[in-house]
């Protein structure tokens, strides 16, 4: 395993609960360094996940699953919830599939397998239902990324938030986990109704690689449930300008409290 993407656990002695996070698709934990932190600061206990497959080779990668990401994610649930009476997901990308899907199985829904269970809460960023990988909006963003400014500092953060080693078959290696990553997406859309714990999520129209229209999608099948959004203008996929940084910042400390 790549020490740099190793998992976080940090128990804070004046816990209010738990905060776990959850990366995406090929991610590592420290995307969540600044919000861990954060969280941390203002009296939670955090934890930052590393799901099955990363922080290794591709070969390794491509060998799991959509169960096996789902089941370590409830399975830390379960285990955190003998420590920690409340427990708040955050998740980036597919991880806010993956914490979409737990808030359904542990957050008190009619189909929760824990009644009442310890999830209180959900903040996903960027949570795909739709992808935008191949449509104009996604090239314009690729091609500002390019030539933005801030080039260096993005290319920095994507190649901090990529926990799976490179490969020259890396292409052959993804696309058995993008059929997973699929299947995650339809499996989630179909659970979203059964959530009872109030939602934040964040998306940006300049998201090259999830579509925008995801939001809307969230938003009417969560119809009843709580949910704040939070409005991102500039950001891309993995990289959020220092104005919007702050903005993701004030959200989760607005869902905590």
């Amino acid at each position: 395993m790549n020490d740099q993407h190793s998992p976080l656990y940090k128990k804070n002695p004046d816990s209010k609960g738990l905060v776990i996070f959850i990366h995406g698709f090929m991610g590592s934990p420290r995307h969540f360094d600044g919000l861990a932190e954060l969280a941390y600061e203002h009296g939670c206990s955090v934890s930052s996940l590393l799901l099955p497959g990363h922080g290794r080779s591709a070969k390794e990668f491509a060998a799991c699953s959509a169960e096996q990401w789902q089941g370590y994610v409830d399975s830390e649930i379960s285990r955190f919830s003998a420590e920690h009476d409340s427990i708040f997901l955050v998740g980036h990308s597919m991880g806010g599939l993956l914490a979409l899907n737990a808030a359904a199985r542990f957050g008190g829904s009619p189909a929760a397998s824990v009644s009442g269970g310890p999830v209180s809460g959900a903040y996903v960023l960027a949570a795909p239902f739709e992808l935008a990988m191949l449509t104009a909006n996604s090239m314009r963003s690729r091609t500002r990324m390019a030539f933005s400014r801030e080039r260096k500092q993005i290319g920095a953060t994507y190649k901090l938030g990529n926990s799976v080693r490179p490969s020259p078959y890396l292409l052959t290696h993804i696309a058995r986990p993008y059929k997973e990553l699929k299947k995650l997406m339809r499996g989630t859309r179909e659970l979203l109704g059964d959530i009872r714990v109030p939602v934040t999520a964040a998306y940006s129209p300049r998201d090259e690689l999830v579509s925008f229209e995801s939001l809307s999608i969230l938003e009417h099948a969560l119809d009843g449930v709580c949910l704040s959004k939070v409005a991102l203008s500039d950001s891309l996929h993995d990289y959020a300008p220092e104005h919007e940084r702050r903005l993701i910042e004030q959200a989760l400390l607005a869902s905590l409290m």
